[in-house]
């Protein structure tokens, strides 16, 4: 029986990082530094890394997504991306914090510290006990084993975790943050809404129906990727499978 194939990305940081796994064995992988610019760069470089190795998207068994902590958008930008390609292909996505992705193949205990801005880290130690990554001052790091090497890269530890994962089911991926979002969400103004005032609203009349619930629409492996992206974004986002036309005067 062939090795089942295992598609892991990150972009929890400044970065987009994926590999592409057989088994256990890392086939190929990509890590590109960038700052912005990665919901736009996600889509292309897991087609680059397919293609390098003559894979396509129906041959992938598990994806495995990071789940930070880190950036909140880049964080959102994976696992959205991730929920609605699973859905599409039909096969399990699977969440994997950052510092337990570096931590794959250490020996216990130890500690993972992954710098961060503005003189903070993110670390989290590892031991016999369940422990959750934490956000401290660089400098003022509590007392723990010492700060291990990674022996593995982010994107090879999440898929590695994910096949794992991969045998009993999982919940869907989901953000680790350590404190609260900087944006609120706007207030929306229901008076606005179309479908409380149909009447005079061009845009309902136009197109009351412009959102099909995707299990009407998807087919494993004949989705172009750019509208699984599309779809996992808003369902993400909106937490809901709904569509609600605004007025715009």
């Amino acid at each position: 029986m062939p090795e089942r194939l295992t598609l892991a990305f990150d972009t929890s940081a400044a970065h987009c990082a994926a590999a592409l796994l057989s088994g256990q064995t890392v086939i190929s992988e990509i890590f590109e530094q960038r700052a912005t610019g990665q919901a736009e760069r996600l889509v292309p470089l897991l087609e680059d890394l397919l293609g390098q190795n003559s894979v396509s998207w129906e041959n992938i068994s598990v994806i495995g997504v990071g789940t930070g902590p880190g950036n909140f958008t880049g964080i959102r930008i994976s696992v959205a991306f991730a929920r609605g390609l699973s859905l599409s292909l039909g096969v399990p996505a699977i969440g994997v914090g950052a510092c337990e992705a570096l931590a794959t193949h250490l020996p216990r205990p130890c500690r993972i510290v992954i710098p961060g801005r503005r003189d903070m880290a993110i670390w989290q130690d590892f031991g016999d006990a369940p422990s959750f990554p934490q956000q401290d001052p660089t400098d003022a790091l509590p007392p723990g084993p010492d700060a291990a090497k990674p022996a593995v890269t982010l994107a090879q530890g999440i898929g590695l975790l994910a096949l794992a994962r991969s045998q009993s089911p999982q919940p869907r991926p989901a953000p680790i943050y350590l404190r609260p979002a900087d944006a609120a969400p706007a207030a929306i103004n229901r008076r606005s809404s179309c479908r409380e005032r149909r009447s005079d609203c061009p845009a309902y009349r136009q197109n009351p129906r412009r959102f099909v619930h995707p299990s009407k629409t998807l087919d494993r492996g004949r989705v172009p990727v750019p509208s699984v992206v599309a779809y996992g974004l808003s369902a993400f986002t909106r937490g809901r499978f709904s569509y609600r036309p605004q007025c715009r005067r």
